[in-house]
């Protein structure tokens, strides 16, 4: 999954979209904190912190398309 296929599933609501790249962002958090406690990443903590980066780039793109007031 990527972070643009959450973006624009059609049938998640953008509270829904939010709150699911929230969590995985929150998981990814919790993975590079356990590597960086020694414990093993399969690897992937080069990836981790690319993907948090793309994560917050499409929740920064969901709060611009909030709806105003």
């Amino acid at each position: 999954v990527a972070t643009v296929d959450i973006v624009a599933e059609p049938l998640l609501t953008r509270g829904e979209k939010i709150a699911t790249l929230q969590r995985w962002r929150q998981q990814i958090a919790e993975e590079l904190t356990a590597g960086d406690e020694g414990m093993p990443t399969r690897h992937t903590s080069g990836r981790n912190h690319d993907l948090i980066g793309e994560i917050q780039t499409a929740l920064d793109e969901l709060e611009k398309s909030a709806p105003s007031n």
